[in-house]
């Protein structure tokens, strides 16, 4: 099972690099042919129909997925509500316009809402056989399936931009994706779903929990947007938008496809706590590997990295990638959590302890706002999400066993060495600066990352062999390396 999860992790792995390669392509394309405001107006269109389409984010295949033995009713029942939610999710979204656009003070979001409660009905029909592909572990057919709608929607995105240059490129891209979505469900999955309603009871059980986790899970990330939405402008919404979005790059695009692998592969080995605990410890060491260094490098590089990829015109988005940055390093540490929660079928824990979170987060970034701008929201949005990681540890080792000395066993050699790495860049960054070397220029820029990933191999390579070469992640890696390589092992 752990070889099936990895071989899982592997290809969405592999669909999120394809992923963020278009989305790091299409985010440089569009930052030089679009202007803050742009990215502003959209950001505050999705912060409304974000959260009316969360109204109905039920995720029912994770039911699908959770659910031992599954008859036609409940695929038919999944896709049936999805259908009467995205129709609701349309209405709302139509209705919500105008209020909308009067709270933000900005008129273009009337129109652009209009089109996207298209995109919300359209998004309903995607066909429920999909939940197939994670369920029985054929994450080939995700790889394809995702992949061939993310190369569309970033196709028509990057020739909408061309030709318009304004903020509706986005806009089209968003609802052709969509329909992208649907049309491929059907290539892709010989299922032809039936209008039934026979299952609900059964879906809703489970699937209630995981839709307040997505109404919790999206005010963590979009309260800031109607905070500052609210006191600043498009511009500044803008700006905050972009340096979230570079500032999780790194590691919500290494830990989204293991979250994707890693739950149905938690919940076969369920009833089984030793299997799941293995399980559980060689993804917390796999995410902290990779997923941490690349918070860290990403907030040391965060100047060179805007001003020569993205212009100078998003220069006040690198105090804001500086402190965000750690939000994506905390996520790592608490990333398997949620998983092995709905696993267990107590999808409720991660719903409560996000609840709790968010009752201290909300009147804090409201005040933040307020007093102290963007950056104050940027500060209190990344120390929430530190703060949760002891709180995360103590629930996981009542609800799965694993107690926090297990879990920092697999976590304390990368903390280490991803520390070292960010001073150590950040002095060689203010040097090179002072012996005149310029700060926005690609030799800056590739000798930094060169040096932090070389210092981050050494120091970890070397905290390893002096524990003992102890078995985990370090040294599954290199027996993948050594296997790659044809190297026969020491």
């Amino acid at each position: 099972m752990v070889r099936a999860m990895a071989k899982g992790a592997a290809w969405m792995v592999a669909f999120r690099l394809i992923d963020r390669a278009l989305g790091v392509v299409s985010m440089v394309v569009l930052a030089r042919l679009l202007v803050p405001e742009d990215f502003g107006i959209v950001a505050m269109a999705m912060s409304v129909v974000g959260l009316i389409e969360l109204l109905g984010a039920f995720g029912f295949d994770n039911a699908l997925i959770q659910r031992r033995t599954l008859e036609r009713r409940h695929y038919d029942t999944a896709f049936t509500l999805n259908v009467l939610l995205g129709l609701a999710s349309a209405i709302l979204v139509a209705v919500a316009s105008v209020p909308a656009a009067s709270f933000y003070h900005e008129q273009a979001l009337v129109p652009v809402m209009l089109v996207l409660a298209v995109s919300s009905l359209i998004q309903g029909f995607e066909n429920s056989g999909t939940a197939d592909f994670r369920r029985e572990l054929k994450f080939d057919r995700e790889f394809l399936f995702l992949g061939s709608k993310r190369l569309i929607a970033f196709l028509v995105t990057m020739a909408a931009a061309v030709a318009l240059r304004s903020y509706w490129a986005l806009v089209i891209g968003m609802v052709i994706g969509r329909v992208a979505a649907v049309a491929l469900s059907y290539w892709f999955h010989p299922y032809r779903p039936r209008f039934c309603l026979s299952a609900t009871r059964e879906l809703l059980s489970f699937s209630g929990w995981l839709l307040a986790t997505s109404i919790l899970t999206f005010l963590r990330v979009r309260f800031a947007h109607f905070v500052i939405g609210r006191i600043g402008d498009a511009r500044t919404v803008g700006l905050y938008t972009m340096g979230f979005e570079i500032a999780v790059l790194p590691t919500t695009e290494l830990l989204a496809p293991i979250n994707r692998a890693i739950f149905p592969a938690f919940a076969k080995v369920a009833h089984d706590f030793t299997s799941l605990k293995r399980a559980y410890l060689d993804m917390v060491g796999a995410s902290t590997l990779f997923a941490v260094p690349a918070a860290f490098g990403l907030a040391a590089i965060a100047e060179p990295l805007v001003l020569t990829v993205l212009s100078e015109k998003w220069a006040q988005a690198v105090p804001l990638i500086q402190v965000l940055a750690f939000l994506g390093a905390a996520e790592a540490m608490i990333n398997c959590a949620s998983p092995a929660y709905m696993a267990l079928g107590k999808p409720h824990i991660a719903t409560i302890l996000f609840g709790s979170r968010l009752a201290v987060t909300i009147p804090a970034l409201i005040y933040a706002g307020v007093n102290y701008g963007i950056m104050g929201i940027a500060w209190v949005d990344m120390l929430s999400v530190v703060a949760a990681v002891p709180i995360n540890m103590a629930i996981v080792a009542r609800v799965v066993g694993i107690y926090p000395m297990e879990t920092l066993r697999r976590a304390w050699r990368p903390l280490a060495g991803s520390v070292a790495m960010f001073f150590i860049v950040r002095a060689y960054i203010d040097c090179a600066a002072d012996l005149g070397l310029a700060r926005d220029g690609l030799p800056m820029l590739i000798s930094a990352i060169a040096l932090g990933g070389a210092c981050y191999v050494a120091v970890v390579a070397l905290l390893w062999i002096a524990s003992g070469r102890v078995e985990g992640t370090e040294s599954g890696l290199l027996r993948v390396v050594q296997s790659k390589l044809r190297i026969r092992p020491a």
